[in-house]
């Protein structure tokens, strides 16, 4: 159901071997975020290619810059945009390779069909692409085809890690309550902080609306 499509080679993915993170705090959909801190390099134009070595640079790159956020979210509250000072130091997230192979299917469905939804244009959910790709997630996290309880995700032209994962941060500059990317980022909620793995998905598509594609599923397994 989930077989992944050939990549052409204006696109290509990772499912890089280092971590990456996104939680979703509720049963809800999380929205995709809008542009926030800039990235210098975003409005130049487009390469034509992006080399594996470079899209598994912006996986790396937004995953670091997460864990370090988490461990230290006063510190990049001038870099995110958004007042971090009173959120609560959370541990680092856990690289796990299958919620990376399902975020990466996720972002390349995404760059080739060119659309930035939480679910695909089958209406299947994140959810449903983490059991495919075999990762346990918990009995009670809704099986119905379109669930997210674990992914948040962003589209547009920015190529640099860091700043991807700053404007997920910065989430439109919404209040803490209502900003549904940081909360899961960052564990801020009694959901989101049970998550200790993540996975990152990146693609690109130059002749796309959104040029980069960029996905995280976070989670914890069931228990046993």
């Amino acid at each position: 159901m989930f077989k992944r499509n050939n990549v052409n080679r204006n696109i290509l993915f990772c499912a890089c071997k280092t971590a990456c993170i996104l939680i979703l705090a509720c049963n809800s959909l999380l929205r995709c975020s809008s542009m926030g801190p800039m990235d210098p390099d975003e409005f130049r134009d487009r390469p034509p290619v992006m080399t594996q070595a470079e899209i598994n640079k912006v996986v790396q790159d937004s995953f670091n810059t997460l864990n370090q956020m988490r461990q230290n979210p006063a510190a990049f509250s001038e870099a995110a945009h958004v007042d971090l000072s009173r959120v609560a130091p959370m541990p680092p997230l856990i690289w796990n390779a299958q919620l990376a192979q399902s975020a990466t299917a996720r972002a390349v469905d995404m760059a080739q069909k060119d659309y930035c939804d939480h679910t695909d244009l089958n209406g299947v959910g994140p959810n449903a692409y983490a059991r495919q790709a075999g990762y346990p997630l918990p009995d009670d996290w809704s099986g119905t085809l379109a669930a997210n309880h674990i992914e948040s995700l962003t589209c547009g032209p920015s190529l640099n890690g860091r700043v991807i994962m700053l404007k997920l941060i910065y989430d439109d500059g919404m209040e803490h309550q209502e900003a549904g990317h940081r909360q899961h980022l960052l564990g801020m909620n009694i959901f989101s902080r049970t998550h200790i793995h993540a996975g990152i998905g990146f693609a690109y598509n130059p002749k796309s609306r959104w040029s980069g594609f960029y996905v995280i599923h976070t989670a914890h397994p069931r228990r046993r």
